[in-house]
């Protein structure tokens, strides 16, 4: 989903029977023995077979297509020679080997022509090995109307008019304005333990773009399960009714869940005819609260005529680890999950981003980061590793709280105040100001005579039994 933001020209394509294209060896077939009636026939005896190809519902089935199809794109066995000479050959495999989640294929060219290359190479090497690639999407007309009906998921220019979404590995991708938006289809479940877990997974939001909402029915069902768990006397089953009194609280949220389909994300980091990028940067803020931790990150693209695109890459919410105590804690373990989530983005990126910035608004943990002589507990020491282990101390800057989108993050937040906020959109420094927001004040470990959980070095001495001889000898 990262790659599939990264050009102006979005396109997804889906290989056909994709388990079925893949046979299974003869001396692999006895473990794919099923029993069914004799032609199918339910009057007839039930008789053993044999599947020849792999099935949906095998756990290794999506493992093995997704191994063979990249066979195929490395073009075993010659099959795919004379198309090397083709300048698309390269890129079509590229979009093969790693930009396909299973069957699915997302891929992004900064032309039309590009796109069109793309699929068109990479239809003839699959078709090489009897693999249909077919249900191409575009939000470019040019590149639907390159391919027949057949292989289209649109099927005529009026459709593409009149059909605004498609599912795109679960999001819905609004194919004419370019866009994400959030379809919330809730099931109806019990107020049970059960029904709430299965409502508040049943929000698929992979890019984070809506996780301050998610949180807030999170917290609500925490909350929930710890009064069941210390005002009963036996363990609660999943499907035990819960208190009432909590059911209006739980009921709201669900209501406020309605506007989320107001929201709309563009799907492309640049700005429509943008030209050429010449300096791109990560912007990774953090925050945390006494309920939550959670970061977010931007992307700021600078294009040669100096125009600058600020866009949402990638938000993430969790509730705050039992386990960390006190705020500078929570603050801490929020600045870890920023810098692991800054080191996926990076390694998605198909263009090497120009320079990371990591944002906090705790002046505590910038001098946990910052400090080289000062000793600290184990458990602050261990995440002041992870943290400088991918990051270096000069990449973090402190930011005042109100500047901070991550606080959206760490606090529950109506769709109708996510909207209106900077949460999507990014501060407005990031527009006016390619560095990052200058440190108010002094350095931050110098406002700390102590810092918290600093440890105090200990002074051992050790005598040796020769010295304690010397010292007898002499004193007699």
């Amino acid at each position: 989903m990262t790659r599939f933001r990264e050009q102006a020209i979005g396109f997804v394509a889906d290989v056909e029977s994709m388990f079925h294209a893949f046979q299974v060896s003869q001396e692999h077939r006895d473990l794919m023995r099923f029993f069914w009636w004799e032609d199918n026939d339910p009057k007839k005896q039930v008789i053993t077979y044999r599947a020849r190809v792999h099935v949906f519902g095998n756990t290794f089935s999506p493992a093995v297509a997704t191994t063979c199809l990249r066979k195929a794109a490395e073009g075993i066995e010659g099959k795919t020679e004379d198309l090397k000479t083709s300048p698309h050959y390269l890129s079509a495999q590229s979009y093969i080997v790693s930009h396909f989640y299973c069957d699915d294929g997302l891929g992004t060219a900064a032309s039309a022509p590009d796109a069109i290359g793309v699929l068109s190479m990479a239809k003839n090497i699959l078709a090489r090995y009897e693999i249909r690639l077919h249900k191409i999407v575009s939000n470019s007309p040019e590149v639907l109307a390159a391919f027949s009906p057949s292989e289209r998921a649109i099927e005529s220019e009026v459709e593409f008019f009149n059909a605004p979404t498609h599912s795109t590995l679960g999001v819905a991708w609004n194919v004419l304005d370019d866009c994400f938006t959030l379809k919330v289809s809730l099931p109806e479940r019990p107020f049970t333990r059960r029904g709430m877990l299965s409502v508040t997974n049943s929000i698929y939001d992979p890019i984070g773009f809506v996780c301050p909402v998610i949180l807030g029915g999170k917290l609500i069902m925490r909350k929930v399960l710890s009064e069941v768990t210390l005002g009963s006397e036996r363990r609660p089953d999943w499907d035990d009714p819960l208190e009432s009194h909590q059911l209006q609280e739980w009921t709201n949220w669900l209501s406020s869940l309605q506007a989320l389909h107001l929201l709309s994300i563009p799907r492309c980091f640049l700005l429509p005819e943008a030209g050429d990028v010449v300096l791109q940067t990560l912007h990774v803020f953090a925050d945390a609260s006494l309920d939550a931790i959670g970061n977010v990150c931007y992307l700021r693209s600078t294009n040669s005529e100096g125009e600058v695109n600020v866009a949402f890459v990638h938000g993430e919410s969790k509730l705050a680890p039992r386990a960390a105590t006190s705020i500078p804690r929570l603050e801490l373990c929020a600045a870890v999950e920023a810098v692991s989530s800054s080191q996926h983005i990076i390694n998605d990126l198909k263009r090497p981003v120009d320079g990371i910035y990591y944002y906090s608004d705790s002046r505590v943990v910038l001098a946990y980061i910052k400090n080289e002589s000062k000793r600290f507990s184990r458990y602050v020491q261990r995440r002041e590793d992870l943290i400088r282990h991918s990051s270096q101390p000069s990449e973090w800057t402190y930011l005042d709280i109100a500047s901070n989108p991550a606080d959206h993050a760490s606090r529950p937040t109506e769709p109708g105040s996510l909207q209106r906020s900077m949460w999507l959109t990014g501060p407005p420094f990031l527009m006016t100001s390619p560095a990052p927001a200058p440190q108010n004040g002094t350095e931050p470990d110098s406002d700390f005579r102590a810092l918290p959980e600093e440890e105090s070095p200990v002074v051992c001495a050790l005598q040796t039994k020769k010295s304690v001889n010397s010292a007898v000898s002499q004193r007699l």
